[in-house]
């Protein structure tokens, strides 16, 4: 640095200066015109970049969304089928890589023919025209990968617009596993639909928190129900339980609910659409609970044991009627022993009685004596001839009988055993066939019968009516019949035809308890120990290989009749 000294050396240099200050001034001017014209070039070049760089931003954002896609995702040329873009999962889906699959296209990854026997071409390009013109399109498709290898997908078809092309695009997703599931699945709901039909089986599921019951075709069949009312949003199949076993059933229900037993297994009748009860075993368990214990959800299984209960139902009655049998049997075992050897004694009575009598003197005070103990003698011989009756081991005579003229020959004997206040009635069918009896035990059965329905009346005015007649018999008539009922399968009755007497009363009737001990030996509504009665009547009538069946209503009176096997030749 220098200092001038005086005014006249600055004013020798003062022309340096101004030149410099000129040219610095050029130089500033200069610069702000490049400045100027960068700026200018800048903006002129800005919106061509700026669409470079959206475009670039789009295909960055359009690429990352195809491949955090769950699916396979290709772009397609629709009138080539070539594949314009592809992401990750496909490469993996065909075993290709990108650029593979560039090269290539949607049917050269297809077998030739699909699974329905139509082209692939043809069902690819219908396929594509649907889409194309903005339809929904969505199916299932048979690929080949590049081993070779087959899989079945779910394809999706849509249009896109792709800066400015129209492709279509294809979302391809592998269903082959899940098809797999499905199959094994279908297949597991079959094997246990056999299992559910070949067991008589049905499922019921009960969803406890919203009260809603629904069973399947199998439950709703055994009910008589439309397989479309198998649901029951108000859960009313408890109003169809029978009201006797209701009880039963909501308690053992209930045990189960609150964990009180294991499983629930309970019988009970349900009712059939058509009305009948229907009796079912009902398994089932609490499935689902909450966190604290309170019951959600309840499946199980209903079977229909209507069939299987009727059967025990007829086994009871069968066994029943067997031990009844039994009973009887061994009862007229011991009633014929006794009455043999009673009727011995009896003989021996009788005999010295009248012995007694013819060597007596008529004045003799003893005589009187004498009388009453042959009296009573003859009335036990008669009790011992009911026994050997009950039996069935009593002296028949055997001889044809015609059963219209044997009624007309006791009809003196029928009116004198009946009060005056009964009318006796005769109803006869002409040409009857005979049949083979002992005339006085077949006495004894039809006088027993009038007896008893004229005892029915009650000493009120009323009708008895006597009718014969005949008719043919076949199994099922005979086993309803009181000698098959009570005396099981030892005593067989033919099939055939048989020749009645039935006798019918106006009177009161038998309740259920008389109905079912009429025939028991000793039994009567009249007084304890009266007589064998209709114990007799069945055992004669099983001595002579016939039968009685009687119907009877409380109020509405009796009736009683006595079947003997028909012979068309009587001699």
């Amino acid at each position: 640095m220098f200092l001038l000294s005086s005014a006249e050396e600055f004013a020798d240099i003062r022309p340096c200066v101004e030149n410099t200050v000129s040219l610095a001034a050029i130089v500033e001017e200069n610069r702000q015109h490049v400045a100027d014209l960068a700026e200018a070039n800048r903006q002129l070049e800005s919106p061509e970049q700026s669409r470079t760089t959206h475009l670039e931003a789009s295909e960055r954002r359009f690429r990352a969304m195809i491949e955090s896609a769950p699916e396979a995702i290709v772009l397609c040329d629709p009138e080539t089928f070539r594949f314009e873009e592809a992401n990750e999962k496909t490469s993996k889906l065909f075993g290709l890589t990108r650029v593979q699959l560039l090269g290539t296209g949607f049917l050269e990854l297809s077998p030739e023919w699909q699974p329905n026997e139509r082209s692939s071409a043809e069902c690819a390009r219908e396929k594509m025209r649907q889409a194309m013109r903005g339809d929904s399109t969505e199916f299932e498709w048979t690929h080949t990968r590049a081993d070779g290898s087959r899989v079945v997908c779910e394809v999706r078809f849509a249009r896109l617009e792709f800066f400015g092309s129209l492709l279509l695009r294809a979302s391809i997703t592998e269903i082959s596993s899940r098809l797999e599931l499905e199959k094994s699945l279908r297949e597991s709901t079959e094997r246990l639909d056999l299992v559910l039909r070949g067991a008589a089986l049905g499922t019921w599921d009960w969803d406890i928190l919203h009260g809603e019951f629904t069973y399947n075709d199998r439950f709703a069949q055994m009910l008589g129900r439309d397989p479309r009312e198998a649901k029951d949003p108000d859960n009313t199949w408890a109003r169809d339980v029978h009201p006797d076993d209701y009880a039963t059933a909501s308690r053992d229900l209930n045990a189960h609910l609150t964990g009180g037993s294991e499983s629930y297994e309970t019988e009970f009748r349900l009712r059939h659409k058509s009305g009948h009860w229907l009796w079912m075993l009902v398994k089932g368990s609490v499935i689902l609970r909450d966190t604290s214990g309170n019951p959600l959800r309840m499946c199980g299984t209903p079977m229909d044991i209507d069939e299987r209960k009727r059967e025990i139902e007829e086994r009871l009655v069968m066994e029943r009627r067997i031990q009844h049998a039994q009973k009887l049997e061994s009862l007229g075992d011991l009633a014929g022993g006794i009455a043999h050897d009673f009727n011995n004694i009896l003989m021996a009575i009788l005999g010295n009685a009248d012995l007694a009598l013819q060597d007596i003197s008529p004045h003799s005070p003893a005589r009187d004596n004498l009388q009453a103990i042959e009296s009573a003698a003859a009335r036990a011989a008669t009790l011992s001839k009911q026994m050997l009756a009950y039996s069935g081991k009593g002296h028949f005579i055997i001889e044809p009988i015609a059963i219209n003229e044997f009624v007309d020959e006791m009809a003196h004997l029928l009116e004198a055993a009946i009060p005056t206040s009964t009318l006796l009635d005769h109803h006869r069918t002409d040409d009857l066939p005979h049949f083979n009896g002992d005339a006085s035990q077949v006495r004894q059965v039809i006088m027993n019968l009038v007896t008893n329905a004229s005892e029915a009346l009650e000493e009120k005015s009323g009708v008895v009516s006597v009718s014969t007649g005949a008719m043919e018999c076949d199994a099922n008539y005979l086993e309803a019949t009181e000698i098959a009922i009570r005396s099981g399968p030892k005593q067989v009755l033919s099939e055939g035809r048989y020749v009645y007497v039935e006798v019918t009363d106006t009177g009161c009737g038998m309740d259920p308890v008389t109905r079912a001990r009429i025939f028991d030996p000793f039994f009567s509504t009249k007084f304890t120990g009266r007589g064998l009665g209709m114990a007799a009547v069945l055992g004669i009538l099983r001595g002579h290989k016939g039968t009685i069946k009687f119907d009877s209503e409380q109020g509405k009176g009796t009736t009683f009749r006595v079947l003997f096997p028909a012979v068309e030749n009587a001699e």
